[in-house]
């Protein structure tokens, strides 16, 4: 999934969710009859979505095809749940769409790869234990596609929630493995292995802007 892609993923769903609370608001206000006009487009979206991926079709057609639909069908999700003279299975069709806001909050990351066609390319974040409740996780894939590299962030896990305790932090490629050399509440020196081989010792001062103070490469 290319950075122009992502990035048009995130505009349009943003875009589809505040046209949806505006629609929402002004419902009432406008013929239940034209929703009808703007479902059916809907449908034709998703109807050539879904025939372009039972085609194994590759390319950006078929990835911003699935993108109208998907947040078409968020749009007009706020007209038809709120206009009552739109059929009741129509209304809970789309504010079914609704439920995507549920899986923004849980992973903003699988949701942008799932609205753009690209679910089948999506990785769950990759978490490796460092100390007690500290994990050092995969960064962003956002921010992994527009370094090119491979950024972790160590994570402080309290319960369903999870602090970031420092970003961008480079261990010289997809580690395997993390020795720890020193861990303080202001230092933390970390060791990165691939296959059982060193690839990076890096300094880090947790909260600061600039966390990485010492790297040495193998």
């Amino acid at each position: 999934m290319n950075t122009s892609l992502f990035v048009g993923t995130i505009i349009f769903y943003i875009l589809s969710l505040a046209g949806s609370l505006l629609l929402a608001i002004a419902s009432k206000k406008i013929s239940g009859k034209r929703f009808y006009y703007f479902a059916i487009l809907h449908i034709i979206l998703i109807i050539a979505a879904v025939l372009f991926t039972l085609s194994n079709v590759s390319g950006l057609a078929k990835n911003y095809l699935t993108l109208a639909g998907m947040c078409s069908g968020v749009l007009l999700s706020g007209w038809a749940i709120r206009n009552e003279e739109i059929r009741i299975l129509v209304r809970w069709y789309f504010g079914l769409y609704l439920l995507t806001v549920l899986l923004f909050l849980y992973s903003p990351s699988m949701l942008f790869y799932g609205l753009s066609g690209n679910g089948g390319n999506y990785q769950r974040d990759k978490e490796i234990l460092v100390e007690k409740n500290y994990y050092l996780a995969t960064q962003s894939q956002f921010v992994q596609l527009n370094t090119g590299s491979e950024q972790y962030k160590l994570i402080q896990k309290l319960g369903v929630f999870n602090k970031t305790i420092a970003r961008d932090i480079d261990l010289g490629g997809k580690v395997d493995s993390v020795k720890v050399i020193i861990f303080t509440s202001d230092t933390i020196v970390l060791t990165g292995f691939i296959n059982g081989i060193i690839t990076r010792t890096t300094g880090l001062k947790p909260g600061m802007n600039k966390n990485t103070i010492t790297t040495q490469s193998n």
